[in-house]
């Protein structure tokens, strides 16, 4: 591999944990009470008495809604799952056959991938810590 090759498969590798870490992370601050959504709108809103209400779609659009978000951050969990098994995986071949740079290029892969799983599955704790701190 080339320098060039390994900067842009470095630079994709980290766009891709930084997407799934984004993604996760409005997944997860997307669960808010209807308290909250009325404070937060009473807060910012300009129009005075105008507050969002989905009871215009029925009651059960508030559970679907939360089990939509909790289902694609069951999908990224399981993304990132699988991208630390294969990097891992592609790490260990690297290390039976012992060329120095695979060694490292796989290394710096897998490494990745943890960050990204540690992100992903760390969302919620972030997101629950900050929604605490800014006592909502």
């Amino acid at each position: 591999m080339t320098k060039t090759t390994t900067l842009l498969r470095r630079a994709g590798l980290t766009l891709a944990t930084l997407t799934v870490a984004l993604l996760a992370t409005a997944v997860v601050a997307g669960h808010a009470s209807a308290a909250e959504v009325t404070q937060l709108a009473d807060t910012w809103n300009p129009i005075g008495d105008v507050t969002p209400d989905f009871s215009l779609f029925g009651p059960s659009v508030g559970q679907t809604w939360r089990r939509f978000i909790a289902a694609i951050w069951a999908a990224c969990l399981a993304a990132c799952a699988m991208w630390m098994i294969i990097a891992g995986a592609k790490w260990s071949a690297a290390n039976r056959r012992g060329f120095a740079a695979q060694q490292v290029d796989a290394k710096s892969s897998f490494m990745d991938a943890a960050v990204g799983f540690g992100v992903c599955a760390g969302a919620s704790v972030v997101v629950g810590g900050v929604i605490f701190a800014l006592g909502f």
